[in-house]
Parts: structure tokens; C-alpha cells; sequence
């Protein structure tokens, strides 16, 4: 290959060595170049999102620090009071004591209640209640409808309690 570029003439020469430079420019274009401007673009088009992720998510993060930070001072009020007997002392003070059937503990923080003909409208409140002062929340719930409007029979498994 050599020798045949030697036998050519001056202008053959420099056809040959523009062709060559003009395929060097070429593949490095098309496999370096523009691979990395369309990363590089790729990466500046998503940059705002990310950003504005970011700020959602310290946020939160805020929010979050503010909540536990207020559970925190409710569970300095509840003191040594266990979820069973918060229930059961909020219930009464809610006038929804009538209504428990059944109260026990179950594994580590839960406690188990059944309430027969509780007013729905009553129970809502003190659910709410329960999980903003306390910490208790919700795990599992059943609600069936009571023979008379209003009213309903529910199961209820709570979870938590002083953070």
C-alpha cells in the first residue's frame, strides 16, 4: 500500500491525504463528538427537573423534622401511658366507651379494639385524634353497617404510639 502511494502523482497524493483527514474528522465527529454534546444535553435538559426535585424533597425533609419534633412534645404530655390505655381513656372522653366490646394488646406497640354501635361521625374525629396527639395510627379497620342508620360495628388494629 505503501509503495502504491508512492507511484502516485502530487495531486493523487493529496487527494489521498485530504480523503484520510477527511475521514479521521469524520469518525471522530460521529463517535466522539457527538455522543458527548447529546449526553451533555441530555444531562442540561434534565438539570431543572433534578433541581426542582431537590427543593421538593428538602421540603419535606423540613416538614418531616418539623412533625417528629411536635410528636415528640405530644408524647412528652401523654408520659408513661400506654397506647392500650390511651385508647381506652380517649375513647371514654370521646363518649365512645358504651361502644367498646373488646380491648386487648397485641404484639409490641398494637392494641386491638372492637366497637359495636358506634356513631360513625363520632368515630372519625377521635380516629383523627388519636393519630395526631398520639402517634397511633390505623393499621387494619373493618366497618360494617349496625342495624340502625349512623351506626356502624368496627375492628380496628392501631399501631404506634410515643415516637
Amino acid at each position: 500500500m505503501k509503495n502504491m502511494f508512492v507511484h502516485l502523482s502530487r495531486r493523487e497524493k493529496l487527494m489521498v491525504i485530504m480523503t484520510g483527514i477527511f475521514i479521521l474528522f469524520f469518525l471522530s465527529y460521529t463517535f466522539i463528538a457527538r455522543p458527548y454534546t447529546e449526553r451533555l444535553q441530555f444531562y442540561q435538559d434534565r438539570l431543572p427537573a433534578q433541581q426542582e426535585l431537590l427543593a421538593w424533597m428538602e421540603q419535606a425533609s423540613q416538614e418531616v423534622q418539623q412533625i417528629r419534633v411536635s410528636r415528640q412534645g405530644l408524647s412528652g404530655a401523654v408520659g408513661n401511658d400506654s397506647p392500650l390505655s390511651i385508647i381506652s381513656k380517649s375513647a371514654k372522653a370521646q363518649g365512645l366507651g358504651k361502644s367498646i366490646k373488646r380491648i386487648e394488646p397485641g404484639e409490641g406497640q398494637e392494641v386491638r379494639l372492637w366497637l359495636d354501635g358506634v356513631i360513625f361521625d363520632d368515630m372519625v374525629p377521635w380516629l383523627s385524634m388519636l393519630e395526631e396527639q398520639y402517634a397511633l395510627t390505623v393499621g387494619d379497620i373493618s366497618l360494617d353497617r349496625d342495624k340502625d342508620p349512623g351506626y356502624v360495628n368496627v375492628r380496628l388494629t392501631f399501631q404506634g404510639g410515643q415516637p
